[in-house]
């Protein structure tokens, strides 16, 4: 699996996909942006529900693939990729251009492209948890190949990970979930699937509002990397000092990988940065400004635009700039 594009809640629905195989089309490769608004338990309704019965739970919580065999020893990353997108017959020329670079870069990748009505419907007729936040679009660009990602494991690994917060004052260490990719049945997957279970469930005995981020979205994500990790002898400090590491059958990226061009983490604010294999542009509509880089770094690096957005704004075009 390799994620980029992103869209529906959460991560659950990406590690539920993967981690159960209920339907070919998203097991091979899915991901999922959470989406940073707050949700109360008047979201959790019966039709709505992030946990079907206990035995799924049980599944899904569970740190191995199911059907025989070890993590270390089941299929690896298939060559797909699954997209997302508001309404293919309305995407903007940018969204469509970096689509269309991404799968010229990737010969040999199939790629996916669902749009709101079809995420929906797919999950609704294949996955026992549901949306409940909504979705939003934004785009990534590519900036090397898929296949030169793994390439210092000859192939090896069964997950790529990102780092995107490094924070050593406050040991802060949060990684991506806008870029990431896994083998079918990995136990990060299925451990995240747990973690916000258990999440919901504490929610529901006692009634509270919490940040999706908390609930489904990149911070449970997170602490299931990090468990995975640290069982098998990497620290968190030794990945905060940089660079990057193997933990297991995963390759865990450092911050210039999935996460360069931000202000803080000790990223890179050059975007030619060799160690770059993409770049999030954050042109999502819950953000307040866009972050806006080309391959080619028009207009100029590190320019934010615009300072406010109407509820009518769409990130502008590269080919609305000179060349």
């Amino acid at each position: 699996m390799i994620r980029f594009s992103f869209a529906i809640a959460s991560l659950a629905l990406a590690a539920v996909a993967r981690s159960l195989s209920w339907h070919p089309e998203i097991v091979d490769f899915v991901s999922i942006k959470t989406l940073r608004r707050r949700a109360t338990l008047r979201s959790l309704q019966p039709d709505n529900q992030l946990c079907g019965a206990e035995e799924t739970l049980r599944i899904m919580a569970a740190d191995k693939p199911q059907g025989g065999g070890s993590a270390e020893t089941s299929p690896a990353i298939p060559r797909q990729v699954f997209m997302t997108t508001e309404n293919k017959q309305v995407m903007p020329q940018w969204e469509k251009k970096n689509i269309d670079k991404c799968k010229r870069m990737n010969p040999g990748w199939v790629f996916h492209l669902y749009d709101a009505g079809e995420r929906i419907s797919t999950l609704r007729r294949h996955i026992q948890v549901l949306s409940i936040y909504g979705s939003t679009s934004r785009t990534v660009l590519r900036r090397r190949p898929i296949e030169e990602w793994d390439e210092a494991q000859k192939h090896s690994s069964r997950g790529l990970v990102g780092a995107e917060i490094i924070r050593p004052e406050t040991s802060q260490l949060q990684f991506t979930g806008w870029a990431f990719a896994f083998a079918p049945k990995h136990p990060i997957l299925s451990s995240t699937i747990g973690l916000i279970c258990e999440k919901v469930k504490e929610m529901k005995a006692s009634p509270s509002s919490a940040d999706a981020v908390e609930i489904t979205g990149p911070a449970v994500y997170s602490r299931a990397v990090t468990n995975y990790m640290t069982k098998r002898g990497l620290s968190k400090e030794t990945v905060m000092a940089g660079g990057d590491h193997r933990a297991g059958d995963v390759s865990i990226f450092g911050i210039n990988r999935f996460a360069p061009l931000q202000d803080h983490s000790n990223a890179t604010q050059d975007c030619h940065h060799p160690d770059i294999f993409l770049i999030h542009q954050f042109a999502g509509r819950w953000r307040a400004s866009y972050q806006w880089y080309t391959a080619d770094g028009k207009p100029p690096k590190g320019a934010w635009l615009p300072a406010e957005k109407p509820s009518s704004w769409v990130p502008r075009r590269w080919e609305d700039y000179p060349q």
